[in-house]
């Protein structure tokens, strides 16, 4: 059985790339790993860019026999561009390795994936003993996220990565050689060992602090004892300071949420999570149930009081939330990437990945911008106009990314990538800058059969103008087959310089820019 899922999957793969090419580098495994090798651009780069990007993503699909059913699933693999010599030669360096988690030295080991948890089954599927023993393993692939969580100086105390799960593991960012596996503890909350323990892939920089703003989810399966929210501030790697905690009847699938200056808004959609089903399928993916007619839930919390509000409106889902800030009225504006429904998780599913007729039916998001009041406890809710002829899909995007800068501030410009932009395939991409002011000036870069990751802002310094700065995305050209990173001019959005890399990066999740990383 084992034998013919993979020729399955290999023969649909094969059928595919004569359509799409180069889409079997992008969600395949790729072993390569190397450290500090050298890249030259084919242009000047700008002599202010210094530091680190450091990105999130996967790079192994299967270990022996068994693979992932989804990419959600792959083992984590970051990758480094560090810019520190820019005056003297047109180059950087970069490094790509395996995070080399407990799960992943393991299996590596054992010619196998080890049983821990994940969010679908592996086919060939675990037997059910081995299912219950994942249970009790639990999470263990930190593939989404990177974060410092130190105090901004260039050593490595501080650094780590993260998914859906509270767990995380602590990294060198100057290596990507995994420090320690960690496991925060959860004050306030000491039954938390009796349910399912879910965290944040987004933290948000508490503002005028080092610290970090998060939360973590307790979904409980014991009667009695009801499932909550518990709000807080990470001090550190491993030190949680809790702000406050909200009981709830059930609880959402939550991957981001919304931090003003002063209040941190969870966003609740009604995917919820069923703890006893998790116990029956022993399965993450299959214990998420949509609720069509259910409003969605917006709990404010106060972080200087612990004060905890909530407020209910319209149905919609949505992963990624991308700035928020409070107006002259006092009101919290909120500005999400939403979905009709909790549908958008499944276009992951590598069974949907490699059918085109699947990828098809994609239902692109909209850019929302909610307004809450909490005086009159009221909920607006506004759409933007793309009033660009060339770019009608500019309020499409997903994996948003904005001027840090400009975190709890009025804001104009947002980048992403839009996803289906000829309206028949998932991965017909393009880059977008929307203006969310105005409407009139929005950008795209487009270019047939390029795949690319999240588009990372870097600021000019001393830059007056929201965006003046660089725009650093990966490219995966499938008509060269070959990756590179691409700078462009934030404003413009025109390529300013290129290198291609060593080895093709496959599809990325999210990272971020560390300007002490040299």
């Amino acid at each position: 059985m084992a034998f013919l899922s993979i020729c399955l999957l290999l023969c649909l793969c094969q059928t595919l790339v004569k359509s799409d090419v180069g889409f079997d580098m992008f969600f395949t495994t790729n072993l390569d790993e190397m450290s500090d090798s050298p890249i030259v651009f084919d242009k000047p780069l700008p002599t202010w860019l210094r530091g680190s990007l450091i990105r999130n993503g996967i790079g192994r699909f299967e270990i022996g026999k068994r693979h992932v059913t989804t990419a959600l699933d792959a083992y984590a693999k970051l990758s480094k561009w560090t810019f520190s010599n820019n005056t003297l030669m047109n180059t950087a360096r970069f490094s790509t390795k395996f995070v080399q988690s407990n799960s992943y030295n393991k299996s590596v080991a054992a010619g196998d994936i080890i049983p821990y948890m994940m969010l679908a089954a592996t086919d060939p599927p675990f037997a059910p003993w081995q299912t219950m023993e994942s249970m009790v393993y639990g999470a263990d692939n930190m593939n989404v996220n990177v974060f410092n969580y130190g105090d901004g100086r260039n050593n490595s105390e501080g650094f780590v990565i993260t998914s859906d799960f509270w767990n995380s593991y602590g990294i060198d960012p100057h290596t990507l050689n995994v420090r320690k596996p960690i496991k925060p503890p959860v004050p306030g909350a000491p039954t938390y060992d009796k349910m399912i323990v879910l965290g944040c892939a987004h933290s948000l920089p508490e503002h005028g602090t080092n610290n970090h703003i998060t939360f973590v989810s307790l979904a409980s399966a014991i009667p009695g004892l009801k499932s909550k929210y518990v709000f807080y501030r990470a001090t550190s790697d491993e030190e949680r300071e809790k702000i406050a905690e909200i009981e709830v009847d059930k609880i959402s699938y939550i991957h981001s949420f919304a931090l003003t200056k002063n209040y941190m808004i969870l966003v609740a959609a009604p995917l919820f999570i069923d703890p006893m089903r998790i116990f029956r399928t022993l399965s993450p993916q299959d214990a998420m149930a949509w609720e069509p007619n259910t409003g969605v839930q917006f709990h404010t919390v106060n972080l200087k009081t612990g004060f905890v509000d909530t407020f209910v409106s319209e149905n919609f889902f949505f992963l990624h939330h991308i700035n928020s800030f409070e107006n002259d009225f006092g009101e919290l504006v909120m500005d999400l990437v939403t979905y009709k429904n909790g549908n958008a998780l499944d276009i992951m599913d590598l069974k949907n990945l490699i059918n085109a007729t699947t990828r098809s039916m994609f239902k692109p998001p909209l850019i929302k911008r909610y307004t809450l009041n909490m005086r009159s406890r009221t909920i607006g809710i506004n759409t933007f106009e793309d009033l660009s002829p060339s770019v009608p899909y500019a309020s499409t995007i997903d994996f948003p990314t904005i001027n840090e800068n400009y975190r709890f501030e009025k804001y104009c410009y947002v980048y992403g990538v839009v996803y289906s932009v000829n309206g028949t395939d998932f991965f017909d991409m393009a880059l977008v800058k929307k203006d969310l002011c105005t409407g009139k000036t929005d950008k795209v870069w487009y270019k047939k059969g390029s795949y690319f990751n999240e588009a990372l802002f870097v600021p000019r310094p001393g830059a007056v103008d929201e965006d003046d700065g660089v725009l650093l995305v990966d490219i995966l050209d499938t008509t060269t087959k070959e990756s590179a990173m691409v700078i462009f001019d934030a404003n413009t959005l025109k390529i300013t310089t290129s290198a291609l890399l060593p080895t093709n990066n496959p599809f990325g999740t999210h990272g971020r820019f560390f300007p002490e990383i040299l």
